[in-house]
């Protein structure tokens, strides 16, 4: 057993010499945007991809396949030992953010030039589980928050309940129909939306996949009224442009407008859609649809 004068020593070199040695190092001031960059924020199988193609039509404006790797750089700051790491080291938060938000700039400011665009704008999906980290990350963006009904969304993301998505294996319960798991995955991403979106509503875009889809420019005008962009038509026809293509753009590739998808859901089995009633009907209400 220690005795009392080394727990004394013990405690004096937690307390003084250890904590004199970590010195925190000031961040350097951040880069400066001439322009809000744009995050097209949706659940999976939305219509993100037929935005992105929108937004990347408009000349002012350059919209990569999905990135995805912001969310690696949030666990610096969101995973413990990381962020007890780096603090060690004599770097706080405010140095580590603007490091990342440099390291993040090179990448979409050279994606952006490669375009011979001034601006840029990012659709992943999985950055719905990272927004507040983003809103740190970039304080002047801008979000689009895309909607589609969840149960056309279940349809799609599980192939109409015959594949199932890692993404969705928390959300699923031993025998029960895929689809049923895909409607909650759906509303917990939407709730994080509707939160962010209540805490931030300057700063956010509220759009239905459906609505987009039946009146196309009496909803991107505003949109783009939104990003302080000069309406062009041309994002109309965004289908005549070239737009570089990731794993996740399959159809949309091929569509020469705009059409709906939609209703799917009426063929399943009354019990399938009572079940995922019971689930979503409020979040289904509170974005304007039938219920």
């Amino acid at each position: 057993m220690p005795t009392f004068t080394e727990v004394l020593r013990r405690l004096y070199h937690d307390l003084v010499v250890r904590r004199s040695t970590v010195r925190v190092v000031p961040a350097e001031s951040s880069p400066r945007l001439e322009y809000p960059p744009v995050f097209i924020i949706g659940v999976y199988r939305s219509g993100t991809t037929l935005l992105r193609y929108i937004l990347d039509s408009h000349p002012h404006i350059a919209c990569p396949p999905e990135s995805d790797f912001l969310g690696g750089l949030a666990a610096l700051l969101e995973h413990e030992p990381y962020r007890l790491g780096l603090a060690r080291m004599g770097f706080d938060e405010a140095h580590v953010l603007a490091r990342l938000r440099e390291f993040s700039l090179y990448f979409f400011a050279n994606y952006a030039a490669s375009q011979q665009k001034p601006r840029w704008a990012d659709k992943s999906p999985s950055y719905v589980d990272y927004l507040n980290f983003i809103l740190q990350l970039f304080p002047e963006a801008q979000f689009v928050m895309l909607y589609r009904h969840g149960f056309d969304v279940a349809h799609s993301y599980t192939r109409g309940g015959t594949f199932m998505r890692d993404t969705l294996a928390e959300y699923c319960r031993p025998g029960e129909d895929l689809r049923l798991g895909a409607v909650r995955y759906w509303q917990d991403k939407v709730r994080r939306m509707q939160r962010f979106q209540a805490a931030e509503p300057a700063r956010c875009f509220s759009l239905r996949y459906e609505d987009l889809c039946a009146e196309p420019e009496g909803w991107l005008r505003p949109l783009f009224a939104f990003l302080d962009e000069p309406w062009d038509a041309r994002v109309l026809e965004f289908y005549r442009f070239p737009h570089d293509k990731g794993l996740e753009d399959g159809r949309v590739a091929a569509t020469r407008g705009f059409s709906i998808s939609q209703g799917h859901y009426h063929d399943w089995p009354e019990e399938l859609r009572r079940a995922c009633l019971a689930v979503a009907a409020d979040t289904l209400q509170a974005l304007g649809y039938e219920v």
